[in-house]
């Protein structure tokens, strides 16, 4: 069993490279996140579908024939991989047991799987012996699948780091989560990697493109069918690379728009054609600012750096620094109980942040298209980023230079929702501690910045660590090797004179 360290200075602590792991995990297998779900996101599916009748009937066809039994979906971000799979599973799942699970990070998967499992009528001994680690969790969770009744379609979705599905010996060695579903059943992973080499030989990879022109126009015209005819609607689409994130986010900035009132003085684009002009206004200003060989991230990138200036004109001011900030924290959901107003309110970039303010600028946010909302369930109620937008926000220009910033904000916020889960008896309710444990994870990881104040809001969040997990199931051990390495952090502090 692996232990907790804290060695060398306090710069090797704080880039957390030698606070790894071991029972903690920080939302691993040990503790068992308690938000895993086999059920599909059907909620995403809202609206008509443009532009993918072929693929998703070649992939139904697919499914409802098992041959062959895996299937690789792949394309960049915000090509709409995730809807295509969801329209795939609505077409079949009559006829099939559909499952589904987020496999844009270790736990998600984890946690995902197991829900899997016991689904496909695994004994829940069993289940809890090997997630444990006192077994197998690929056998026993195959093992289930193997004999599960009625043919199941398995989706894997957003399986960007192939390392969460890597066996011992590789990706395809039969010994890890990638294996040969039984007849009749199909595995169907989403994935950006679209390389032929990682996957089985017998796997289907499908590539999914850009939306042909005129269904991009026509996402546009559902979304705002009063912004302009089909001609500047095509023109539109077009410029945004017909890519189906993009073209979401402008239908939604453009359909917000038209909710305000026209007053002198007020230059907002209201149609498709002003969006266009102030599209390419936004791209000759960002040329010099970032790579502009990243393709669609950049078309991806003006786009919401448009939402974002019309929240600013609406009199939402801190819409992009939150933005900014909330993609500091991990990948997995963020509980709106660890957005507190009053702690950010601290930082020079938030000063005057209310928790009302806070409110409105997320549900601005959601309606812009820019966040999600999960919750319910065994889940907190929680906000959600695309990964595309977590990853081409953190990005830009101006957080690079607010790094350290961000990143300290981050660490208070997790410090103080600590508080919060042990005052409020939470620490034994698996889903908040375990995205507490996600998202410190990340915290520390951030903490590049060797700073004296870096250094002591660091040691603050391993002690709050180590609060949570004294309160939880993988008691005081643990919480103890934390507990040193805050001590040893401030100790190198104070004995560098704070310098």
């Amino acid at each position: 069993m692996d232990s907790n360290n804290v060695t060398g200075d306090s710069g090797g602590v704080l880039q957390a490279h030698s606070v790894h792991a071991g029972t903690i995990s920080f939302g691993g297998a040990a503790r068992g996140p308690g938000f895993g779900s086999a059920e599909a996101p059907w909620a995403r599916l809202a609206g008509q579908v443009h532009g993918r009748d072929g693929i998703v009937a070649d992939l139904v066809a697919e499914v409802r024939s098992a041959q062959p039994s895996v299937i690789v979906l792949h394309a960049g971000g915000g090509y709409g991989k995730t809807t295509v799979a969801l329209s795939v599973c609505r077409a079949v799942r009559d006829a099939f047991s559909v499952r589904w699970v987020d496999a844009s990070t270790s736990s998600s998967l984890l946690e995902g799987l197991r829900e899997v499992a016991l689904a496909a009528g695994a004994e829940p001994r069993r289940v809890r012996e090997a997630w444990d680690g006192r077994a197998s969790a690929p056998a026993v969770l195959w093992a289930a699948l193997s004999t599960a009744s009625p043919s199941w379609l398995l989706v894997l979705d957003n399986t960007d780091d192939l390392s969460v599905l890597t066996g011992p010996d590789g990706l395809i060695d039969g010994r890890g989560w990638l294996r040969t579903p039984p007849p009749g059943c199909t595995l169907l992973i989403t994935t950006r990697d679209g390389r032929p080499e990682p996957w089985p030989e017998s796997a289907a990879r499908h590539r999914l493109h850009q939306l042909p022109e005129p269904d991009g126009a026509a996402m546009l015209k559902g979304l705002c069918p009063t912004a302009g005819d089909d001609l500047a609607a095509g023109s539109l689409s077009r410029c945004l690379g017909n890519l189906p994130l993009a073209l979401w986010l402008a239908g939604r900035y453009l359909r917000n728009a038209r909710t305000i009132p026209l007053v002198p003085g007020l230059d907002v684009p209201r149609t498709f054609g002003e969006y266009e002009a102030a599209w390419r206004d936004r791209s000759v200003e960002l040329t010099d600012q970032v790579d502009r060989s990243a393709g669609p991230r950049a078309q991806l990138s003006s786009a919401w750096e448009i939402s974002l200036e019309l929240l600013a004109d609406q009199g939402h001011e801190y819409a992009r620094p939150i933005l900014r900030l909330l993609s500091f924290f991990s990948p997995a959901p963020i509980p709106h109980d660890v957005l507190d107003a009053q702690v950010l309110a601290a930082e020079p970039v938030f000063h005057g942040l209310t928790a009302r303010t806070m409110a409105t600028t997320l549900a601005r946010l959601r309606g812009a298209g820019l966040l999600g909302s999960v919750g319910g369930g065994k889940l907190p109620t929680c906000v959600a980023l695309h990964p595309v937008i977590r990853d081409v926000t953190r990005a830009q220009p101006d957080v690079a230079s607010h790094h350290s910033g961000y990143g300290l904000s981050v660490a208070r916020l997790l410090t103080r929702h600590a508080e919060h889960l042990v005052h409020a008896e939470l620490t034994d309710n698996e889903a908040y501690a375990s995205l507490f444990l996600l998202h410190a994870r990340q915290s520390l990881l951030e903490q590049v910045d060797h700073s004296p104040a870096s250094c002591a809001v660091t040691a603050a969040l391993l002690d709050a660590i180590a609060c949570i997990v004294e309160n939880g199931e993988q008691g005081s051990g643990n919480a103890e090797v934390l507990r040193k390495g805050a001590r040893r952090i401030r100790t190198l502090v104070a004995g560098s004179g704070g310098k």
